[in-house]
Formats: C-alpha cells, sequence, structure tokens
C-alpha cells in the first residue's frame, strides 16, 4: 500500500503527555508522545517524537487524538511533524540507546520517561504522563480495575508509560540493565550489556560518595570496558619438581572397560584409537620440558600477573558479564531494509559468542556463519543463491544415482552406502523428527531383493527425515571423493539438518562446515593427534599442576578427550546446547580453535576434584566419561573466555620478556582466527 504524499503513518499516540521546563507547574507544556514510519521505513528507522500541542493545527491534532483513543488503522497518515523548538524532538529507534522507566510514586503523581540518544548531542527532555488528564490512559485503567487486573506487566500499578513500553518493545529489544533495573537498553551492544553491568566499576568508583546515576550513565555511553580478567600482584612459589613416569602399555588401553566405552561409539577406529593414545602420550612426554613452565618464566609471569597467574579465581568466574542470547528483534535489527548488513561482521560474531541465538533465527544465522551466506550480501542475492545452490545439490545428486543400478561393480559405493545406512538409523532416535514414523513414502534407494517389512535391515528406512540425511551423506561421498563418508559425520549433519529443515540447504551447510572438521576424520588421524597434541600443551602451559597430576595417574595422554573433540561434544551434552555451543565456536571469535579451551575449561572446573582424590588411570577415564549430560554450557563458556584472554596475555608477556621463541608454535596458533584446515590427499577404500 503507498502512502500518502508527504505523511507517514503512525503507530502509536498518547496524549497529555508533558515537558516540565521548570518547577512552575503553569510552565508546562501539553503535547503527544508518538511514534511514526516513513514507507518502507525498517523498525530501526521508526521514529519516537514528541510535539506540543500549541504547534499543531486542528486536523492534525483530531488525527493523533483518534490513534489515541482508537489505535492506529490503515488510514493513520498524517503531515511530518515538526521537530525542532518548543522541546519537540524526534529520534529514530536505531538511535535510541536507552530509556529509564519511571512509574507514579508518592512523591510523584506523574510518571516519567527519560530517553538518552546514542547522539550525545542530543537534547530530549523528560517526558511525564498526566494520566488524570489522558482519556485513554483513565479508560484503559478502568477496564484492568473492573477486570481486577490493575497491574501492568512490571507488576506495577498501570500507568501511562506502559502501552508505550509495549509498543517499542514490538520494534525493538529493550534489556534490562543489571546496574539499575529501571533503565532499559535498546537493541544494546556487548560493550552496552558490559558498562551496565556491575563490574564496570572499579573499587574507587564503588567507595565515592554521591556517585551519580547520571554520571554514570555518561561514563557508561563513552567509556570502553577495560577487562573483566583482573589478577593479583603477588608473587607465586616456584612448582613441585615434574614427576617423570611411565606410559601405560598399549593393550592396558585395549583392554580397560572405560576405553572401551569410547570405543563402542566409533568402532572403526578402535584398534588405532589405542595406538594414536599411546603416541600422543610419548609425544607428551617428549615436549614436556619446553612447556611447562621452569623457576624464570613463572617469575616473569609472576611479577606481571600475580601470584595466581595460572587459577581462575571465583571473583573472576563471578564478574564475568551475563551472555544474553540474540533475539529475532535484534537479529532484524543488524540489516537494513535491502537486508544489507549494518554491522561490522565483528559486531554481529561478538554477539553471537557472548550469547548465542535464540531458536527463531538459527535456520538464517547459521548460513551466515557457517559462510554458505556471504555477509555482504541482500536479501536479493540470497535468495538468488539458494536457487543456485540447490541446483547444483541436485546435479551432485545425478553423480551417485547411476550407481545403484551398477552397483555390484562399485563395491566401494556399495560399503559406504551401507555405512552411512547403518549410522543415521542409530543417530539422535530421541527426537521426534527422527523417530521411525511411516511417512507412506517409498524408498527409492532400497534394492530389489530388500523387503520393507524387513526391519532388521538397514537399508529399509521409513522415516522421510532419515532418508534426507542418508541422500546428504550419499552426495557429500561423491563431492569429497577423497574423503568420502567416515563414522562420526552423521553427529555433525543431524543438527545442521533439523535446524535448517531444507536438505539442499543442509548439504551446503555440510559442506562448509567439514572444511573445518575434515581433519578429525583424517585416515592418519593427524588431524586429531595435532589437536590432541595441542590440548596436552595448553594443559602444561596453563594448568600445570593439574598435568603435574595426571602424569602420575598415566592420563597425560588425555583420551577421555577423543570423543569430545571429534564431533565437538556432541554427545556430551543436551541438544539445545549444543547448538549454542557450535555457533558460539563458528564466530572464531578469539581463536578458530576456540574448542580447545572450552576443553581446557572442563579440565580447569574439575581440576580440584582430579587431582585430590584420583590417582590412577581408569578413575580419570571414567570420572571424566561420567561427566557427560552434567556439564554447565554458560559456566564453562565463561571459563573458556577467561582462560583465552590470560593465555593471550601470558604469550605476550613470556614474547616480551623471552623473545617469541620461548612459546613453540602449536600453541601460538592457538592465538589466530584463521581456519586449520587439513585435507585427505587420496582415498583409502575399505
Amino acid at each position: 500500500m503507498s502512502y500518502p504524499l508527504g505523511k507517514v503513518k503512525l503507530l502509536y499516540v498518547k496524549a497529555k503527555v508533558y515537558v516540565h521546563p521548570d518547577k512552575n507547574a503553569g510552565q508546562n507544556f501539553d503535547g503527544f508522545l508518538y511514534m511514526c514510519a516513513e514507507q518502507g521505513a525498517t523498525d530501526k528507522d521508526i521514529i519516537v517524537g514528541w510535539a506540543p500541542r500549541s504547534v499543531l493545527n486542528e486536523e492534525d491534532i483530531a488525527m493523533l487524538e483518534q490513534v489515541d483513543l482508537n489505535g492506529p488503522t490503515d488510514t493513520s497518515f498524517i503531515k511530518r511533524l515538526p521537530a525542532g523548538g518548543s522541546f519537540s524532538f524526534q529520534v529514530s529507534i536505531g538511535q535510541l540507546f536507552s530509556l529509564e522507566r519511571r512509574p507514579p510514586t508518592l512523591g510523584w503523581w506523574s510518571g516519567s520517561v527519560v530517553i538518552h540518544s546514542r547522539v550525545l548531542s542530543d537534547k530530549i527532555p523528560v517526558l511525564f504522563f498526566h494520566d488524570e488528564e489522558s482519556e485513554s490512559t483513565m479508560r484503559e485503567s478502568a477496564a484492568k480495575n473492573k477486570n481486577f487486573d490493575p497491574f501492568g506487566e512490571e507488576n506495577e500499578l498501570y500507568w501511562g508509560g506502559v502501552t508505550f513500553f509495549e509498543k517499542l518493545k514490538e520494534h525493538c529489544h529493550l534489556e534490562k540493565a543489571t546496574l539499575e533495573p529501571k533503565v532499559l537498553l535498546v537493541n544494546p551492544t556487548l560493550e552496552d550489556l558490559n558498562n551496565f553491568s556491575s563490574s564496570f566499576f572499579n573499587q574507587d568508583d564503588q567507595k565515592t560518595p554521591g556517585i551519580s546515576f547520571n554520571g554514570f550513565l555518561d561514563k557508561a555511553r563513552v567509556g570502553l570496558y577495560d577487562s573483566f580478567v583482573k589478577i593479583g600482584s603477588r608473587a607465586r612459589a616456584s612448582i613441585n619438581k615434574i614427576v617423570q613416569e611411565s606410559p601405560a602399555p598399549l593393550q592396558e588401553y585395549l583392554k580397560n572397560p572405560e576405553v572401551q566405552k569410547v570405543n563402542e561409539d566409533f568402532d572403526a577406529a578402535r584398534v588405532y584409537l589405542a595406538k594414536w593414545a599411546l603416541g600422543v602420550q610419548e609425544q607428551a612426554e617428549k615436549s614436556r620440558q619446553k612447556i611447562i613452565l621452569d623457576n624464570q618464566s613463572r617469575q616473569v609471569l609472576s611479577k606481571e600477573l600475580g601470584m595466581n597467574f595460572d587459577k581462575l579465581l571465583p571473583g573472576e568466574i563471578l564478574n564475568a558479564h551475563e551472555r544474553r542470547e540474540v533475539s529475532k528483534q535484534t537479529w532484524d535489527s543488524f540489516f537494513d531494509h535491502a537486508g544489507c548488513l549494518c554491522l561490522t561482521v565483528h559486531e554481529v560474531k561478538e554477539r553471537i559468542f557472548h550469547g548465542g541465538l535464540n531458536e527463531t533465527i538459527r535456520g538464517e544465522a547459521w548460513l551466515f556463519l557457517l559462510e554458505v551466506y556471504p555477509w555482504d550480501s541482500s536479501y536479493a542475492e540470497r535468495k538468488d543463491l539458494r536457487m543456485v545452490l540447490k541446483k547444483q545439490y541436485e546435479e551432485m545428486k545425478g553423480l551417485w544415482r547411476p550407481k545403484l543400478e551398477h552397483g555390484a561393480s562399485d563395491s566401494y559405493f556399495q560399503d559406504q552406502k551401507f555405512r552411512i545406512e547403518k549410522d543415521i538409523q542409530r543417530t539422535d532416535r530421541n527426537m521426534e523428527i527422527y523417530k521411525n514414523h511411516d511417512d507412506g513414502g517409498n524408498d527409492k534407494l532400497m534394492s530389489s531383493n530388500v523387503h520393507e517389512d524387513d526391519s532388521e535391515n538397514v537399508a529399509v528406512v521409513k522415516n522421510k527425515h532419515l532418508r534426507a540425511l542418508r541422500e546428504i551423506l550419499l552426495t557429500f561421498n561423491e563431492y569429497n571423493d577423497k574423503l568420502g563418508y567416515v563414522q562420526g559425520m552423521t553427529d555433525l549433519l543431524s543438527p545442521l539438518y533439523v535446524v535448517l529443515q531444507d536438505e539442499s540447504m543442509a548439504f551446503w551447510a555440510f559442506v562448509k562446515f567439514m572444511d573445518r572438521m575434515e581433519r578429525n576424520f583424517l585416515h592418519d588421524q593427524h588431524g586429531m593427534k595435532d589437536q590432541m597434541n595441542a590440548l596436552n600443551e595448553l594443559v602444561q602451559f596453563m594448568l600445570p599442576d593439574l598435568f603435574i597430576h595426571l602424569q602420575k595417574c598415566d592420563s597425560t595422554d588425555l583420551f577421555f578427550f577423543f570423543r569430545m573433540l571429534l564431533v565437538w561434544f556432541k554427545r556430551e551434552m543436551p541438544w539445545n546446547d549444543v547448538l549454542r555451543l557450535w555457533e558460539v565456536l563458528w564466530t572464531d571469535f578469539y581463536s578458530s580453535q576456540f574448542h580447545l579451551f572450552f576443553a581446557l575449561a572442563i579440565q580447569q572446573k574439575n581440576e580440584k576434584i582430579v587431582t585430590e582424590h584420583l590417582t590412577k588411570f581408569d578413575e580419570v577415564l571414567k570420572y571424566f566419561n561420567d561427566l557427560s549430560m552434567t556439564y554447565n554450557l554458560n559456566d564453562l563458556l565463561t571459563r573458556s573466555e577467561l582462560l583465552f584472554l590470560k593465555f593471550r596475555k601470558m604469550v605476550e608477556i613470556m614474547d616480551k620478556e623471552e623473545g617469541k621463541s620461548a612459546i613453540g608454535d602449536q600453541l601460538r596458533q592457538l592465538l589466530s582466527k584463521d581456519m586449520v584446515i587439513q585435507r585427505e590427499t587420496e582415498r583409502h577404500d575399505g
């Protein structure tokens, strides 16, 4: 619908909203608080404004009063209202920084709203709601009293400002400031949230008498959040002499029931897995002396960071900012009317890293995070891209379909098809979408010698979503013909398919995900070796006391982390936590290998129990295996971030004091945001 020329559409109006220039009631200005939009405006473009009654003509006043009493309609248009003089103002939602909600009290009969703009030069008056003069407020209040519901959404008596906040929430995200609950931040950035947290005040601020909220607000609007990693300054005593222990024999790994528990999940690599674990331990023995800091290095770090530089203190964890997910309204505010990103990619990833995504926007946001969608694309460009990708996917499916007819001559394809069908039948079967509902469709990939009632045969796939997983994995088997399908890939694909609910887009998302995950499935396990060696060095560098104790327990191979790293903790946490963790890791906000700091956080969280109560390899392995499904995701993400920031600072200090040779390449690479890609070089049949 076209708007009348020169007019805007009214979305909200409240009459009898006053400006009080001074204490003299006779000087108060009566006016209208309103929200309006130009044609084609996004939520961020919507105008919040106030205009005094004295500057408006009778036609405008009549329209404003009509919308106030009856709400907006398809014909609620008005010419653009004045924005200057007599305290008039107009500010877009995109420019709003915060609102202070002040309901009526015994001292102030009129409730008020204080609006702060992100533009420091904007001067916006305090708006007072004279409810006793407002016909719409009195009518709404009477209706609530009649229904024995006199309270607003904040459990406060209903007043004129309630409907304003309700309407505003339809077009932006309002977040309560932890420091001052009456302050609502508008589409807050991470910096805004941090600036309004209690940790923004340092100890000197807290001791200063008479600090005003407005003074703090100015500080919050223009200040930068310094750091939430604060460490003491006293020196720490040197660690105990390193205890040398021999690695456990290979046969002990194979016989151990806790090792077998891991092998049951990934049986194809059972024997090699044990060999790999022993190799990691031997490699750790070779590098141990270089990674664990000597007394001189520890003294350097203690001088700069304090005696507890290798510990996470309770205060550090407590003072870390609260994690808030990105809502749909917030996500939509990131884009303009053409669907182009208004923020930097870094800013968007920062928000996702520190809060994750609401489930309603994952289907779109994941395609950006996995780089299926370019960050600089528009709505129209993404629509065209989806059509192209769908066509390409269908063409690739045509590469393997002929092999169904000539299967006998391609034993590799038949073997891969069998592995895929076997694995999808046991992947996430507790999810409603994958439960064995016979949708009545025919399984077109079923061999002619297999009957539909043959429930024991893995080739019988009755669930259409499991059939979609099979087609995606068979297509990937052709697309990446050197790697092909490897056990464990179903764990990575399943969440993508459930979230996206689109076979072709799930395929391309999986392709992008596998760019970074292919190294986990290399035939020689070289990619997993590299990650486990890096984690081993990280434990030595960051948690030396724990590492020394793990040596005593014959557990420095960190065998219990194989399954966790292979499929990115998919089998360690509840479904929704896995989705949240993955989207955080995809941001590469600090490091493309941040999952290793998440693994480090698990060890740091449990360090005290391990060092004080566990003394044998079996005990350590069982303890970490039994932690599955007990993790607190937000706590571990907070610890991971603090550990990374501490690690980065330690590396900077070591570089400055002892030169870059003091820190090896494997540890230094953990500071990089560049994705680590390792490819399979040749196909391995069987």
